[in-house]
């Protein structure tokens, strides 16, 4: 099991922005200091829901200041970007960071966003798998030639290539049809289902696990992520109450921002369903139905252990600050879980290799 840590480095009302960015490297400092895998960083526009435009520039800033924390994007937003210079801001980050870049990709889901750029929704998916394959060229091969509807480039060499060839690329997937995709291209992928039921995300990576192994890719690289909202507290009464205020500053925020109303693209709808969930959600609800991994750290063992189990899940992408929650509740937190809970996940890998090893 790999745990990370997530930054959508959100503003709400008297946090200024400068003090955001600081404190997503300070927590970036810790998880590298504390054994986290990796930092995933959000991208988004115009909005004080994520006030991330370029996790290049702070992922470079990040790899400044840590030694071994991998840097992951969730997600580039390829849509509104040309893929030339996306593929030399990344692999720059790459080169900076000695390796340690982890690209995840998606097509976007907030129609502001689409509207602040100019590009329809419903150009989202052709977008998308255009200037995938336009980076994965240019970082790949040498005098790179694509033509398609919306780029076109003529025998095109990328300056600098990154350190890894390629970097890892995670594809979001939320729609069976985003799962399919990603397996079949034997490519990881990314999914933050925050309130859906867990028999639907089974039934999600059930999905991707089956054809990945059908396509034939190898059987020991499959990664079942899972992101979620996460607080280790000093007792139950702490778990229930330090974090409330934020994540429910987030789920109200996402819900004004999510819709699918701008496409025809009917897995879109996912986005929709989500949104009028999301309307209509309690604290209470929330925190009782399980979505929230708000507790004391005994009990965060037993019930990433029982993810474990239900979904097979291996990386868990831990969500510790949503919605401003102050700073130093947030790095306790990740100490807490880090000293008390990601202890118990590495002593199950080590039994289990040597086991192997063995032949037990």
């Amino acid at each position: 099991m790999k745990f990370a840590i997530f930054a959508l480095l959100e503003q709400p009302a008297g946090h200024k922005v400068a003090d955001v960015y600081s404190k997503a490297i300070e927590q970036a400092e810790a998880a590298d200091e504390l054994g986290f895998e990796a930092i995933w960083l959000a991208e988004h526009h115009f909005t004080e829901y994520g006030t991330l435009a370029s996790p290049a520039v702070l992922g470079t800033a990040i790899a400044g200041r840590t030694k071994r924390l991998r840097i992951g994007t969730g997600v580039a937003i390829l849509p509104f970007h040309d893929p030339r210079r996306l593929a030399e801001d990344y692999a720059t980050l790459d080169l900076l960071s000695d390796g340690r870049l982890d690209f995840g990709v998606g097509r976007g889901y907030q129609p502001a966003e689409f509207a602040g750029f100019g590009v329809p929704m419903s150009e989202s998916r052709s977008r998308f798998t255009e200037a995938l394959a336009v980076i994965e060229g240019l970082w790949t091969q040498d005098d790179f030639s694509f033509a398609g509807q919306h780029f076109q480039l003529d025998g095109v060499t990328l300056h600098p290539k990154p350190v890894q060839s390629p970097p890892p690329i995670w594809m979001a997937a939320v729609s069976p049809e985003s799962f399919e995709l990603a397996a079949r291209a034997g490519k990881p992928f990314l999914s933050a289902p925050q309130i859906t039921p867990l028999p639907k995300i089974k039934e999600g990576y059930d999905l991707y696990r089956r054809i990945y192994l059908e396509e034939g890719h190898d059987p020991s690289q499959v990664v079942l992520p899972l992101q979620r909202h996460v607080y280790a507290a000093t007792d139950e009464q702490a778990a229930y109450h330090d974090p409330a205020e934020g994540v429910m500053w987030y789920q109200r925020l996402n819900a004004k921002r999510m819709s699918s109303a701008e496409s025809d693209d009917s897995s879109y709808a996912f986005y929709k369903k989500a949104q009028d969930n999301l309307q209509k959600m309690e604290y209470d609800q929330m925190f009782n139905s399980g979505g929230l991994l708000f507790d004391t750290p005994e009990k965060l063992v037993r019930r990433i252990e029982s993810l474990e189990t239900e979904l097979g899940l291996n990386y868990l992408m831990c969500w510790m600050n949503s919605g401003g929650t102050d700073q130093k509740l947030v790095l306790d937190s990740m100490e807490r879980f880090a000293r008390e809970v990601m202890p118990h996940f590495r002593e199950v890998e080590v039994g289990e290799e040597v086991n192997a090893l063995v032949g037990g």
